[in-house]
């Protein structure tokens, strides 16, 4: 990810936005290591949704971030076309 620390691993306090030393690069799923990271895919999906939330801002700089889920939005229901 980056920064490593003397034993290899990357530098842990990056691994809640997944950004590299590099601002604005991320790195994600198997290409990065942090303690107690475990090798599922379910891992990648929750890094990815913690560096989607990160790289927002880079995107939209200064707008507000609305988080939604499918199960209780109703305005995302109606865009999946899931809610008549």
């Amino acid at each position: 990810m980056g920064d490593r620390d003397e034993g290899g691993g990357a530098d842990p306090g990056r691994h809640r936005t997944f950004e590299t030393n590099v601002p604005g690069i991320f790195a994600i799923g198997d290409i990065n290591w942090y303690p107690g990271k475990l090798k599922l895919i379910l891992s990648g999906f929750h890094e990815a949704a913690l560096m989607a939330q990160k790289a927002y801002h880079y995107v939209f700089p200064g707008k507000r971030l609305i988080f939604q889920y499918t199960t209780s939005s109703s305005s995302l229901q109606k865009k999946l076309g899931v809610v008549g």
